[in-house]
């Protein structure tokens, strides 16, 4: 799928705050385990239905965000993630709620990116890879972003890919690029070997230009820990990439002097 494609798929975005509830807590709401990608659709709708009874309880004025921040707050990942989408903008999840009950609030990326983390922490699939798109695109919330934003958004996708995102893990390389190898904090070393693993498992589907990555990965934590095994290995990898016609492997294999 095209990359616009798959940011227009994620682009309910979701983390958490701790903002005070009116909602009391003495009202029964048991938190339900994180959706899973098979019947995510179905699940997503389910969690909204779980929340529901708490906006029809609520004597607040805004009982919408109440409702959703305390079932965020309780630990309930997908409203999380369904908040932070009415953050952004994305409220067609809202259809079936009485009119009178769905209050209009403006649009507050920020605070939809700590809805992000939150739904993240509490292991929502697409609550980690709203959080590593919302975080990689948040140039006008954040117009010089550290490094660490950048390690942030790549660590969010990775952790999306291992809780069964099969799109996250096409996006693993592609957002950890743009983390810059002469600046990442400590734990680089960690951090490079587990994008390889990612990069390696890809690549045994038969994804060439994973292998490359994966290459290029092994290289850079060679440099980070100064172990030439980790490079001879990257060196294989793009030898054997290049046999099986992988053009950037046969670029790299003649620039060592050999031929592809």
């Amino acid at each position: 799928m095209r990359l616009q494609t798959l940011l227009v798929l994620l682009a309910l975005i979701c983390s958490a705050c701790s903002s005070e509830s009116q909602i009391s807590e003495v009202q029964e709401f048991a938190p339900l385990p994180p959706c899973s990608m098979a019947g995510y659709d179905e699940c997503i709708t389910q969690r909204g239905l779980n929340i529901r009874p708490l906006i029809l309880k609520s004597n607040s004025e805004t009982p919408l965000r109440d409702a959703f921040t305390f079932a965020c707050d309780q630990g309930d990942a997908e409203a999380c993630f369904l908040w932070a989408g009415v953050l952004q903008g994305e409220r067609g999840f809202l259809a079936s709620f009485p009119l009178e009950l769905v209050e209009e609030f403006p649009q507050d990326l920020p605070l939809s990116i700590e809805f992000n983390r939150k739904s993240c922490g509490l292991n929502s699939i697409y609550g980690c890879a709203a959080l590593s798109i919302a975080l990689y695109e948040s140039d006008a919330v954040f117009p010089t972003k550290p490094p660490s934003t950048h390690l942030e958004a790549a660590q969010a996708i990775i952790k999306s890919c291992k809780l069964g995102n099969t799109i996250g893990c096409e996006l693993v390389s592609y957002f950890a690029f743009f983390v810059n190898a002469k600046t990442w904090p400590e734990g680089e070393f960690r951090f490079l070997m587990e994008v390889a693993e990612i990069s390696e498992q890809l690549c045994a589907d038969g994804i060439l230009s994973e292998c490359h990555e994966q290459a290029n990965y092994l290289n850079w934590a060679s440099q980070a820990a100064g172990r030439s095994d980790l490079a001879d290995r990257a060196i294989s990898i793009v030898r054997l990439n290049c046999k099986n016609g992988y053009e950037d492997s046969c670029t790299i294999v003649e620039e060592m002097g050999e031929n592809p």
